[in-house]
């Protein structure tokens, strides 16, 4: 004897997690910075949020930006005179992955520049991250200046 109920059928739809490496230190050497200026600047030092060219939402804080509430124009400037260090959250959204990514990017002002003794003086550096990684041997390729 068969059986005569109904077979029910349902469909699953996966999103992959989108959580790529951020550059979250931005140093830069101008009086104010934008935060499409920020955006650009962090592509540089990003090459997987290059790849999968999300859309970038900025916010004051985290709980703004989990409730994605109080978005911030990307015109907004970041006087870095006035704060030397400035915290500014980021949620990055793609379409067809999961939810928002959020970072806590830090932009900090630089006033100037410090001389640095090079103790190559053989000449033996042939690239720029090689000159980067002397003049700030401390997460040099997180840093880009403007």
């Amino acid at each position: 004897m068969e059986n005569s109920s109904p077979k029910a059928t349902a469909k699953l739809t996966v999103a992959r997690a989108f959580k790529p490496a951020v550059k979250t230190t931005i140093k830069v050497c101008n009086p104010s910075v934008t935060l499409n200026e920020v955006k650009q600047l962090i592509n540089e030092g990003s090459p997987e949020v290059v790849a999968k060219q999300p859309i970038f939402h900025w916010y004051s804080s985290l709980s703004d930006a989990q409730a994605q509430t109080s978005e911030i124009a990307v015109t907004t400037s970041i006087n870095t005179l006035m704060v030397v260090r400035k915290i500014i959250t980021c949620a990055l959204q793609k379409n067809n992955y999961c939810t928002e990514t959020i970072y806590k990017i830090t932009i900090v002002g630089e006033t100037s520049v410090t001389a640095k003794t090079l103790t190559n003086t053989a000449c033996q550096i042939t690239t720029v991250a090689d000159l980067k990684a002397l003049v700030d041997p401390c997460r040099y390729s997180q840093c880009t200046y403007l």
